[in-house]
Formats: C-alpha cells, sequence, structure tokens
C-alpha cells in the first residue's frame, strides 16, 4: 500500500479534475484515435513541407539545431538522472529508476517543442533585420524551394511521431504499422532511452475517471476498510483494480518493480510470510510426520507444496482465529484481481529476490508461495 500512497501523493489533484483533461483523456481512448492520430500526423507533416517551401533554407538550421539538441539533451538527461536515482541515499528516489524512461519521453518532448519554438522566434528576429540577395533564376528557386520543404518536412518526422505517439496512450492496444512507426520516433527523440507510451490506459475501462480518483486514493487508504462507506469501498476497490490492469503492462509493471525492491522492508512481507510458514509448518507436522525426519532441501519442498496446494485450506484455518483476515487483505485482492498470469510470475520473481531472509529462504520457495497466494487472492476476489 505504501506504493500507492507513494504515487498517488506525487500526482497532480487539480490536473486530474480538470474538466478540459478528462476530455481529451476520453477523447484519447476512443477507437477512433487510430483514425484520426495518423491524420493529424499528415497534416503537421504537409504543414511543414509547406513552412519549409515558402521560408529560406536558413529556417532549417532551425529544425537541424531543435532535433540534435533534443536528442543529445535527452541522452544526458537520462545518464544524469539515472545516475542521481542510483546514488540517492532515499528510498523513494531510487524507487524513480524504473519510472525514468516513460518520464524521458515527455521530457523530451516537451524540451523538443520549446527548443524550436525558441529557435524560430530567432530565427525571424534575425530574418527581419538581415536582407538576404537572392539572384537564383526563378525554374532553380522552385526547385530548391521543393527541396527546402520535403528536407523540412523530413526532420519533423521524429518529433511529430513522438507526439502521435502521446495522443495514443489511452487508445486501446493495436499493433498497427503506424503505431510502430510512432515507436520509432520515440527512440529517436529520446536517443534510444525514452520509452513508447501508446496504448498505456489501454486496459483502463475509463482512463479520465481512473485518473480522476488516484487524487482520493490516499485518504481512502489511510482509512481502516471497515470504516469505508460503500460508495467509498466501491470507488476505492475499482482504482485498485484499474491500477492491477495497469501491472498487466510490462512498461508499468517494470516502472513498480524498483519501487519494490527498495521498500520490501515497508510492506512487511517477510513478517507476513514467516507468521504464515509458522503456522503452516505446525499443521504440517500433524498431518504428514515425514516432514519431521526429512533433511532441509526435502523439507523446502514438502512444505512449499503443502502451502500451494492447500492454501484456501489454511486461508480460511487463518482466518478462523482472525476474522478480520479479509479485510486486512482486502486492498491486495482488489491488486491481484485482474493480474495476469505473467505478471504475478515476474512480482513473484521480485518478491523473490528482493527478500534477505536466509532462513525464510531455506524453509519455503519463496517465488511459488508467492505466485499460489496472488493466484488465490486473484480468484477469491473474482468469485470464482
Amino acid at each position: 500500500m505504501n506504493t500507492l500512497k507513494l504515487f498517488a501523493q506525487e500526482s497532480d489533484s487539480s490536473w486530474a479534475n480538470n474538466n478540459f483533461v478528462v476530455k481529451i483523456l476520453d477523447l484519447l481512448q476512443s477507437d477512433s484515435a487510430h483514425i484520426w492520430v495518423p491524420i493529424v500526423f499528415c497534416a503537421l507533416i504537409i504543414l511543414s513541407f509547406i513552412i519549409g517551401f515558402f521560408l529560406k533554407g536558413q529556417f532549417l538550421i532551425v529544425k537541424i539545431t531543435s532535433l540534435v539538441l533534443t536528442i543529445v539533451g535527452s541522452i544526458v538527461a537520462y545518464f544524469i538522472l539515472k545516475n542521481m536515482i542510483e546514488k540517492s541515499e532515499d528510498d523513494n528516489i531510487k524507487s524513480l529508476s524504473g519510472v525514468l524512461p516513460i518520464a524521458l519521453t515527455m521530457i523530451s518532448l516537451i524540451f523538443y517543442w520549446a527548443v524550436r519554438l525558441l529557435s524560430m522566434i530567432i530565427y525571424f528576429i534575425i530574418a527581419i533585420f538581415v536582407k538576404i540577395k537572392r539572384k537564383e533564376k526563378r525554374k532553380r528557386k522552385i526547385i530548391r524551394k521543393f527541396i527546402f520543404g520535403l528536407t523540412n518536412a523530413v526532420l519533423t518526422v521524429p518529433g511529430t511521431l513522438a507526439f502521435s505517439n502521446v495522443l495514443l496512450v489511452a487508445s486501446p492496444q493495436k499493433e498497427s504499422n503506424f503505431n510502430k512507426f510512432s515507436k520509432i520516433g520515440v527512440s529517436v527523440l529520446t536517443g534510444w532511452k525514452g520509452s513508447s507510451i501508446d496504448s498505456l490506459f489501454s486496459n483502463i475501462k475509463n482512463a479520465s475517471e481512473f485518473v480522476a480518483d488516484l487524487t482520493n486514493i490516499v485518504s481512502l487508504l489511510s482509512k481502516d476498510p471497515s470504516s469505508l462507506t460503500p460508495e467509498e469501498r466501491t470507488k476505492l476497490n475499482d482504482t485498485l483494480k484499474g491500477v492491477s490492469n495497469l501491472l498487466n503492462d510490462s512498461r508499468i509493471l517494470n516502472a513498480i518493480i524498483p519501487v519494490i525492491q527498495n521498500n520490501i522492508d515497508n510492506f512487511n512481507v517477510e513478517s507476513t510470510l514467516n507468521s504464515a510458514v509458522d503456522e503452516a509448518i505446525k499443521q504440517l507436522k500433524i498431518e504428514n510426520p515425514r516432514y519431521i525426519s526429512a533433511n532441509e532441501k526435502d523439507k523446502k519442498e514438502i512444505l512449499t507444496n503443502y502451502i500451494t496446494e492447500n492454501i484456501e485450506r489454511l486461508y480460511n484455518e487463518a482466518k478462523l482465529q482472525n476474522p478480520n483476515l479479509d479485510s486486512e487483505n482486502k486492498y491486495l485482492m482488489s491488486i491481484a484481481s485482474s493480474l495476469e498470469k505473467q505478471t504475478i510470475e515476474n512480482l513473484s520473481n521480485t518478491i523473490h529476490q528482493s527478500i534477505d531472509d536466509k532462513d525464510l529462504h531455506s524453509k519455503i520457495d519463496i517465488k511459488e508461495v508467492t505466485e499460489s497466494i496472488l493466484s488465490f487472492f486473484k480468484t477469491k476476489e473474482n468469485g470464482k
């Protein structure tokens, strides 16, 4: 839950509640985005050709400067930010390493348009005061204009593709040629350090509503689940299920993994697993005396199989001792509700690698047990 609080606290509530942004997200999430975004891309490229055709060749310097500065700036920014994150002693800052490629894409695009705007202003100021003599023949002049226009359009492609990729952030996942093409634009503009963000919110039923609800998640998570009103409980569960859907995207999962790795102690995973393992061992010694005389390797295998095969029964028995067990694990169940098999495996492997308790590692296969717990919570939450 600390993970969710960390990201929710860093979200901008005024941005999420802005009606304009909500309408934009609704537009971007529509199926028609795969139609109108390529049209917008083509229109911008044609506009670039026209601008290049009518302006002097020196205008190309503006485009070349903007593109080169953005690529170099992205690479430099990536290594500076990466170095700052790695050297930081704050676990929350270290956790941002997975977000860096996505953030770099947005930073690069903003930087690109800012540099372009500034370069254009400088160009037009110079053009007003500097008169360039032209003595070319008309035919040669038209050919040169065509070349300038074409070159200007080509130089515009990477930035416009990256912009198109951002416009596809909430569109339904679709591996079209244009989607693949837009990813190339992101790669070029960020010096191959950024990450494509097309269809990032495709698994969310209502992206605008989900983003708006994220702003309330901190206050809801801080409350006792039993004290929530039915409306608050429904809204929180829906938001957490949206998080569950997001985790199935490898880009989001890769951003979350460093958070888990750097905050594993704050999640009380080790203590929870240790308590569950101790209770399972008590039951296992009664049900399978062979466990007592087995060697360490066999004990680990027997206990791991016992927990994974009897997870539902063990949970129900634990609930007899703690009637609030469902309430205490409700948030985790909501997050597990939509996790795909591969996501569960990746999360379980991350937890397995992040836990340093050697004694716990000697007793069970943490990855297998975590997989069984998440799968059980998913089944339980979905009522299957």
